[in-house]
């Protein structure tokens, strides 16, 4: 996926609430993949700490690899991830992060020919405010 492409996709992602202001919620996505539940949160968000936490779910063991973006479409932060089947709970270490938008997806790769994306949709937003 080209950078232009990506970081459009990730423009288009801004969580909003009923009022149109940014959700203080964890911001969470869940869907049904084949035959496994996934899900993903980030939280706190927004986050004024120096670690967040990402915590997903999946039905079977499977390796993964944790993504945060800036706002530009740059991957920020990988963290490969030997996810177990249950919930996994990530630390996000946000000491060198600037205040600002940043984008989360979580690969998880079933088997050589299927990875799935996580959220499905679009990344998760994340808002970094110090």
């Amino acid at each position: 996926m080209g950078r232009a492409v990506l970081c459009a996709l990730v423009l288009a992602s801004f969580a909003r609430g009923a009022s149109g202001a940014p959700t203080e919620t964890p911001t969470a996505a869940a869907w049904q993949g084949k035959d496994r539940a996934t899900e993903v949160a980030i939280y706190p968000n927004p986050c004024a700490k120096i670690e967040a936490t990402v915590s997903f779910s999946v039905a079977a063991d499977a390796e993964a690899k944790v993504l945060l973006f800036d706002e530009a479409g740059a991957v920020m932060t990988e963290i490969p991830v030997a996810a177990t089947a249950g919930v996994n709970n990530v630390p996000l270490d946000l000491r060198r992060a600037s205040p600002g938008v940043y984008y989360l997806r979580v690969h998880v790769r079933w088997s050589a020919d299927r990875v799935d994306l996580l959220p499905r949709d679009k990344p998760a937003k994340f808002l970094i405010v110090r």
